[in-house]
């Protein structure tokens, strides 16, 4: 006779059970307008790893000049890169 309060309470398993739903995500109302139809999503380009196809092949300097050649191994094209007086290199720590 003791247990009938709680077979019938909230907790038991007779009662309501949990009052509250899972959560919901209302964004994805907007993804089912009637009016509008299916939104367009815009992709987002991943970004390219240059490091993979460019490379730096040579440095040269003389006393007017320092240009850098680099070379793109997807296009197979080398590339000239005038520097002005200075060229600042930057070590990579990793």
């Amino acid at each position: 006779m003791a247990l009938v309060p709680w077979l019938a309470g909230p907790t038991g398993p007779l009662g309501p059970g949990t009052l509250a739903t899972p959560k919901r995500d209302y964004a994805a109302i907007a993804d089912k307008n009637i009016f509008l139809g299916q939104v367009a999503v815009a992709e987002v380009p991943q970004p390219i790893e240059l490091t993979r196809y460019v490379h730096l092949t040579d440095i040269t300097t003389n006393s007017r000049k320092v240009e850098a050649f680099l070379y793109n191994r997807a296009t197979g094209r080398d590339y000239k890169l005038p520097l002005r007086n200075r060229l600042r290199l930057i070590r990579h720590q990793g």
